[in-house]
């Protein structure tokens, strides 16, 4: 019997083992659990498990269309609210929300000072696949550049009512 395994990469990662180590908890060559973590061979049910029991990880964690969390609901109102919160400290997130805030700056380049490791980027993106539907990460994207570019044309507006009130100003001291 084979298994269909997804995302042992990522879960390996976060568990801090490295393939070399996985292997020797295992029994089982780097070289198979790289086809395994790449999706070029599926494992027997007792590799599965093997590898499982070595992680650490409940089966259904790896199994293909199968996840540990509930998915994030996204509606409409909560897509513009997380976009906000991204882009304004002030706006305020539930912990869910904050949750899937902080994976967004992760995993989206534009967002951290520093740039992101390769790891916790790819971690990011895993943990935002597990939790959002999906297409879930395209959707809030594209409303925080919505937002990135409401927020702009509103400074901009801002700034010109500025300049307008400071020339008023500035005209009735002549």
């Amino acid at each position: 019997m084979s298994t269909r395994v997804t995302n042992l990469y990522p879960l390996r990662l976060q568990k801090g083992i490295t393939q070399e180590e996985l292997s020797r908890r295992t029994g089982i060559s780097q070289a198979n659990l790289s086809k395994i973590e790449k999706e070029k061979q599926d494992p027997t049910l007792s590799t599965f498990l093997k590898i499982c029991e070595a992680l650490g990880i409940r089966p259904a964690e790896v199994l293909e269309g199968s996840s540990s969390e509930p998915v994030f609901r996204l509606s409409n109102a909560r897509v513009k609210k997380i976009a906000r919160g991204i882009l304004d400290s002030r706006t305020k997130l539930s912990e869910p929300e904050k949750e899937i805030a902080e994976l967004l700056k992760q995993a989206l380049p534009g967002f951290q000072k520093k740039p992101v490791a390769a790891k916790k980027r790819q971690l990011a993106e895993f943990e935002l696949s597990r939790r959002l539907p999906e297409n879930g990460v395209e959707i809030l994207s594209k409303q925080i550049e919505e937002e990135r570019a409401r927020q702009k044309a509103q400074a901009e507006r801002d700034y010109q009512i500025f300049l307008r009130k400071m020339g008023k100003i500035w005209g009735k001291r002549k």
